[in-house]
């Protein structure tokens, strides 16, 4: 399906907070964290995946939260799977 190929990092970066969420391992945690390096520039001491989710995106204007950003990417990509009638 097209509109899940075109939007395949977004859906793994979600997969990765889910994991970090769901799963106690290292490996979630550290993926979570590298997540986090990448998307704001460096890794806050002590941070959750709620705190990373209510960070505001730098940059962003106007501004907006990732929690925002993902929720709304997500509502669009189902948008094109199943289109509103």
């Amino acid at each position: 399906m097209n509109a899940l190929r075109t939007s395949q990092s977004l859906l793994d970066e979600n997969n990765t907070i889910r994991n970090a969420i769901a799963h106690e391992s290292r490996t979630a945690h550290d993926k979570f964290e590298n997540l986090v390096r990448i998307k704001i520039g460096t890794l806050p001491s002590n941070v959750t995946v709620g705190s990373f989710l209510g960070t505001t995106i730098p940059a962003s204007s106007p501004p907006r939260s990732f929690l925002e950003f993902y929720l709304d990417k997500i509502e669009f990509i189902g948008e094109q799977i199943v289109p509103k009638s």
